[in-house]
């Protein structure tokens, strides 16, 4: 067990994202308000490990747009969207898909804030610059959230992420938003 931890350390400390590569560290603060801060790592919107979730598929925009509103509506949580980098380069997409429809349907656009300043939205952001501002850390599929246990977070994943169910993580049905603010 213990050889078997300590191969998955190293395999996150010397992780090599082929596709993301980390803008510099940034230490501006994401917002002013003492409030505490969730930030959402958002996916690649035509990733495998969504079109293949369960056999059924999961739309991420939707799903980010329903959490991102329920969490606005129910708690005082700022909100950082951190948009998936490489959706510019995937093919089929080559845009910034899922920021630019967020960007659209909450009236922000990027390093600008909602109207109550509580929803920000980035792309080219340090994530571990993020990790540095924010209580907690949730998304679907994304190798960021293995980075934010390594960080000391308890991730909160939704959907079926193959490292769902190994203790690391808080695990919640994509369609389960009430019970993970209830909870």
């Amino acid at each position: 067990r213990d050889r078997s931890r300590n191969k998955a350390i190293n395999k996150i400390i010397t992780a090599r994202n082929k596709n993301v590569t980390q803008p510099a560290a940034n230490n501006t603060p994401l917002f002013t308000n003492n409030r505490s801060a969730l930030l959402i790592c958002g996916q690649v919107i035509n990733d495998f490990s969504l079109i293949e979730s369960n056999g059924t598929g999961i739309n991420s925009l939707a799903f980010y747009k329903t959490l991102i509103q329920t969490l606005l509506d129910k708690t005082d949580l700022n909100i950082v969207f951190k948009a998936h980098p490489w959706e510019r380069k995937k093919t089929n997409v080559l845009k910034a898909f899922t920021l630019e429809a967020l960007a659209l349907h909450f009236s922000v656009t990027e390093t600008d804030r909602s109207p109550d300043g509580r929803l920000i939205l980035l792309e080219d952001y340090n994530l571990k610059s993020i990790f540095k501002q924010v209580t907690y850390v949730a998304g679907i599929n994304s190798q960021s959230l293995l980075e934010a246990a390594f960080e000391g977070f308890q991730p909160i994943q939704f959907g079926n992420a193959f490292f769902a169910g190994k203790g690391f993580t808080s695990d919640y049905h994509i369609h389960a938003i009430d019970t993970f603010i209830e909870d």
